[in-house]
């Protein structure tokens, strides 16, 4: 396999992680989502502080979950803005070797 095959493959996983990364961006910066997000947790905080045994136990499980969706959104902007990177360090690579060839 030579290393533009390499970088192909390589790239198309890149392309699509950025993408999700990109998407989860505006899911977690969407206003929406934040004021959804927030109200359930609020709601939950008081189920913790003010509810039954059963209900303290459900809500911490829920709290749980919604900090785990959240991070894993977190997560996709991450490896989406690592994806970004490192595509441009294959452009500004690609780029630098089409000048040194030109210059040949």
């Amino acid at each position: 396999m030579s290393i533009q095959d390499e970088y192909s493959a390589e790239e198309s996983d890149l392309y699509e992680g950025r993408q999700r990364g990109e998407m989860a961006k505006a899911l977690l910066d969407n206003p929406l989502w934040s004021e959804a997000f927030d109200h359930q947790e609020q709601a939950l905080m008081e189920w913790l502080r003010h509810g039954t045994d059963e209900q303290s136990s459900e809500a911490k499980q829920s709290l749980h979950l919604l900090d785990g969706l959240k991070r894993r959104l977190e997560h996709h902007v991450n490896t989406g803005t690592m994806a970004e990177n490192r595509l441009n360090f294959i452009a500004e690579a690609r780029d630098k070797l089409s000048r040194l060839f030109a210059a040949a």
